[in-house]
C-alpha cells in the first residue's frame, strides 16, 4: 500500500500551551493523534509519552492494540515516578497500514474520519459522556454540542494498568482519505464543514491538515487542535466492495487480533452460503432455540445490571449504587463507606469525585485501593454516615479536561509542528 501523509497542530486562540501530540511515521506506516490532559505539565507529558511509546512499539512490529496498551503503561509509569504528574492522561487514536486495509487503535474522544466518493464517515466512537448518551438515544448531536459536560471523557490512557482499546479494521481502496484529529477540531467545526474541506481533491495532505487547523482557530480556537491526513494512493489487492469497519472492543490488558481482509472475505462467503434457500431454512430451525435463549439472557442481563459511581458526602469519599441523580434523580444510595477523606485527595481528584466517577464495582474498588495506598496516612472521620441518601449530587464522569497552562507540542524527531 502506498500513502501520502502530513500533519499540522496549533495551540489555538485560548490555551497557553499545546497538550496535543502527533505521529507521522512514514517509515513504519504509523500515524496518530494524542490529546493530553492533567495539571501542571501533565497533559503535554502524557501525550508525548504515549506517542513515543507507540512509535517504538510499532517499530518493533507490535500490533496496534498491544502497542496502545504499551503506550498506556508508559503513561502510568511516568506518572508514578513524579508526584506532579499524578492524574495525567491522554487520548490516543492511531493508524497502521496493512494489506488492503488500515487498522486503528482508539481510546478517548479524538477521532478518525474516512472520506470516500464525497461521503465523510466517522469510524471511531467517542469515549465520552455525551458520546455514550448519544449512542443510547438520550441525547441528540445538537444537544451534545452545548452540553455542560461535553468535555468529560469516560476512557483514556494513564488511569491505571490495562486499557480497553477499540480495534478497527478498515478495508480501503485507492482514493480514500483518512483524517485523524483531536477534539479541538470537532468542537469548533461541524461534520459538514469538515467534509467540505476534506473533499477538496486539489489539496495535498499537508495543505488540508493546515487548512483544517486554521479553520478551527478561525472559528474560535477554544482548544489545541491537531490533524493528521493520510491519503490512500494505491492498494495492491483491492477486494472490490468494501464493508463497513469492524470494531472490536478488547478487554483491558488483553490482546485482540486484527480483522484481516481475508477474514472479511470469509464472512462474505458465509453470507452467500446462508442465502441459499434450502440451507437457510435448516439453519433457522437450528438457530431458533439458541436465539430464544440468547434474547432471554439479554433481557435478564439488562434488568439485573447495576451501576456504581464514586461520590462524596460530608467530606468523605464513598461508593454509591444506582443511577447518578443527573440521569434519574433520587435513585442513588450508599453502597460502601470507604473511610477516605475528600481532603486527602489532590485538587483534580477532588473535582472528579465531586462530579462523580462512574464505573463497574471492581473498577471503582481498585481506584479506591490505589488512593488508600497513596494517601495511607489520611482517612475519613469515623463518624461518616453510610445511611441511604436521596440528596447525592454526583454526576456521571470519569476524566475531565481541566487544562491549566503547560508548554509544548510534540512531533517525531526531526519533524516540525507541521509535518509534510
Amino acid at each position: 500500500m502506498r500513502v501520502t501523509a502530513a500533519a499540522a497542530t496549533d495551540v489555538g486562540r485560548v490555551r497557553a500551551n499545546n497538550e496535543d501530540a502527533f505521529l507521522a511515521d512514514d517509515e513504519h506506516g504509523c500515524y496518530a493523534v494524542a490529546d493530553g490532559m492533567g495539571g501542571h505539565l501533565g497533559g503535554e507529558v502524557a501525550s508525548a509519552t504515549a506517542i513515543e511509546a507507540l512509535r517504538a512499539a510499532v517499530a518493533r512490529g507490535v500490533d496496534i492494540d498491544e502497542a496502545v496498551g504499551i503506550a498506556n503503561d508508559a503513561v502510568v509509569a511516568k506518572a508514578a515516578g513524579d508526584p506532579e504528574l499524578t492524574g495525567m492522561g491522554t487520548t490516543l487514536t492511531a493508524l497502521t497500514l496493512g494489506d488492503g486495509a488500515v487498522v486503528l487503535g482508539h481510546v478517548g474522544d479524538s477521532r478518525a474520519y474516512l472520506l470516500r466518493a464525497g461521503e465523510l464517515r466517522m469510524v471511531t466512537d467517542d469515549h465520552s459522556l455525551v458520546g455514550e448518551l448519544i449512542r443510547e438515544g438520550r441525547l441528540t448531536v445538537e444537544q451534545a454540542e452545548v452540553h455542560p459536560q461535553r468535555s468529560v471523557i469516560t476512557r483514556c490512557l494513564g488511569t491505571g494498568p490495562g486499557v480497553q482499546v477499540d480495534v478497527i479494521a478498515l478495508p480501503v481502496v485507492s482514493g480514500d482519505r483518512i483524517v485523524l484529529c483531536s477534539d479541538g477540531l470537532t468542537t469548533m467545526l461541524r461534520d459538514d464543514a469538515i467534509r467540505t474541506l476534506v473533499d477538496d481533491e486539489d489539496l495535498t495532505p499537508g495543505e488540508l491538515a493546515r487548512r483544517l487547523v486554521d479553520a478551527a482557530c478561525a472559528a474560535g480556537g477554544d482548544d489545541n487542535v491537531t490533524v493528521v491526513v493520510v491519503d490512500i494512493e494505491d492498494v495492491a489487492d483491492p477486494s472490490g466492495s468494501v464493508p463497513p469497519p469492524a470494531v472490536i472492543a478488547s478487554p483491558a490488558g488483553e490482546h485482540t487480533d486484527r480483522r484481516s481482509p481475508d477474514r472479511a472475505r470469509s464472512v462474505r462467503s458465509l453470507g452467500s452460503w446462508i442465502r441459499s434457500p434450502g440451507r437457510r431454512s435448516g439453519l433457522l430451525l437450528l438457530l431458533a432455540p439458541v436465539l430464544v435463549i440468547g434474547i432471554a439472557l439479554a433481557i435478564f442481563a439488562e434488568s439485573s445490571r447495576e451501576t456504581f459511581f464514586i461520590g462524596s458526602r460530608d467530606g468523605n469519599v464513598m461508593i454509591f449504587k444506582g443511577t447518578p441523580p443527573s440521569e434519574k434523580p433520587n435513585d442513588a444510595r450508599v453502597s460502601e463507606n470507604t473511610y477516605l477523606s475528600l481532603d486527602c485527595l489532590s485538587p483534580d481528584e477532588q473535582q472528579q469525585v465531586e462530579q462523580g466517577i462512574p464505573g463497574t464495582r471492581s473498577e471503582l474498588d481498585q481506584r479506591i485501593k490505589d488512593w488508600e495506598r497513596t494517601y495511607e496516612s489520611c482517612s475519613a472521620s469515623p463518624e461518616a454516615s453510610i445511611a441511604p441518601s436521596t440528596t447525592t449530587t454526583a454526576v456521571a464522569s470519569s476524566t475531565t479536561r481541566p487544562r491549566p497552562p503547560t508548554p509544548t507540542t510534540f512531533a517525531p524527531p526531526g519533524r516540525p509542528a507541521s509535518a509534510p
